[in-house]
């Protein structure tokens, strides 16, 4: 660690709140031989530790995207707790292999506190604060990504920017001022972040991409735990870290003992890619009403396969068991909710589709309709939904018509146009 960690030099401006009773607390649980370091997690030091990360990721991520994308966020903090697991444990058994002297004895508790103030220096005072910046610098990296796909159609390129260290190293200095499409598969292997302690940047333009052959010289690899884009894995930390890649024997049955006891769901997605660069993901074992899952896996299925667009499909109910509308935008950060209208008056099917959505506050409707009604009908549903305060919530409005004719509303212009 020490020597993976070396040119990651700290944030100053990045300062964080370590819980120290509960790291007492846990040297005398491992000194009294309260549980077993090798095949349990202590509780109290892992959330001193995930407090700490889940502080960094939600000060990054909230410093670009504010409110949005919570989601996502949710998701950035459930697989930091796998590494906080992990880390935890492995910091356990470094303090419990001080336990003994040389001769095989239990030493007296004032020495064994002695004896790992070095090991407790090093990854709370060092390598802690070195993980801190960079779940700072990886969740804003996120974000940013977030807003990069957001307005991609406009800014379709990213331009790598000089880092701001005062010592940059010059691994990255070759990528420097150029630019790559967004979805360039350059940056599924190359992005700022991933060496510890990168200060580089990115930001979206519109100016065409420069010419990006790099010879034969061999370019920068991400380096262990730096590795896949944090924006589209949702990992601040790769699983390539030596704290999961070099874990301690039994450790991977005490992260799953420990996340299962504390109900703490790292949820497992399928993910589905197109041509088009529109995504669909969903849970594995997606868990919704079986008549509606068929209908939102085709309709949500058509929108990313045929235009591009990027959808994570939800469970029914969430993690606190509250309902969930049927789908995540990932590229607007805003919920969706599928609406098919049975009923022959095509206002109704408009105004009843969009009051639906509201009353779960979705950001947005997706409307498929299976019969044509006139378009006059489809603006008075529009109009009698949106008027005055209705539907608030409401953002986007999506509507599939039956000949496969697709058409977006921005439900704030409608409001503004039908007063």
């Amino acid at each position: 660690m020490r020597e993976l960690y070396r040119n990651a030099a700290g944030n100053p401006e990045n300062t964080f709140t370590f819980d120290n009773e509960a790291l007492a607390a846990s040297l005398e649980r491992i000194y009294r031989q309260k549980f077993d370091p090798k095949k349990e997690i202590d509780e109290d030091l892992f959330n001193a530790i995930r407090e700490v990360l889940d502080d960094g990721i939600q000060r990054g991520f909230t410093s670009v995207a504010g409110d949005r994308y919570q989601d996502f966020l949710s998701t950035l903090k459930g697989n930091a707790s796998v590494f906080a697991a992990f880390k935890t444990h492995r910091m356990q058994n470094d303090v419990a292999g001080q336990l003994l002297d040389e001769n095989g004895e239990l030493k007296s508790f004032a020495q064994f506190k002695a004896d790992t103030a070095g090991v407790v220096g090093h990854h709370v005072d060092r390598w802690l604060k070195t993980e801190y910046d960079t779940a700072v610098i990886r969740a804003h990296h996120a974000a940013d990504w977030q807003q990069f796909e957001r307005e991609k159609d406009i800014l379709p390129n990213l331009r790598w920017n000089k880092s701001t260290s005062l010592e940059p190293r010059a691994s990255h200095r070759l990528f420097w001022g150029h630019i790559w499409p967004i979805d360039d598969p350059f940056w599924a292997q190359h992005r700022p972040g991933d060496e510890w302690g990168c200060k580089c940047s990115l930001s979206s333009t519109d100016e065409a991409p420069t010419d990006n052959t790099f010879g034969r010289q061999m370019l920068p690899k991400p380096l262990p735990g730096l590795g896949g884009n944090p924006g589209v894995t949702g990992k601040v930390f790769s699983d390539d870290h030596p704290y999961v890649k070099n874990a301690y024997k039994g450790a991977k049955q005490a992260v799953d003992d420990l996340l299962r006891r504390l109900n703490i769901a790292i949820e497992e997605v399928v993910e589905r890619k197109f041509k088009s660069g529109g995504v669909l993901q969903m849970p594995k074992g997606l868990q919704q009403n079986a008549v509606e899952q068929k209908s939102n896996i085709k309709g949500y299925t058509e929108l990313a396969k045929m235009h591009g667009e990027r959808y994570k499909l939800l469970n029914v109910v969430n993690e606190h068991g509250r309902k969930n509308p049927d789908a995540y935008n990932l590229r607007t950060g805003r919920y969706s909710d599928m609406k098919s209208p049975q009923t022959d008056n095509g206002k109704n099917a408009i105004q009843a589709s969009i009051k639906s959505a509201a009353a779960q506050r979705v950001g947005e409707v997706y409307i498929v309709l299976e019969k044509e009604y006139p378009r006059r009908t489809i603006y008075e549903g529009l109009k009698a939904a949106l008027q005055g305060n209705r539907a608030r919530s409401v953002k986007d409005i999506i509507i599939r018509f039956p000949d496969g004719e697709l058409r977006r509303y921005d439900a704030d212009k409608l409001r503004a146009v039908i007063k």
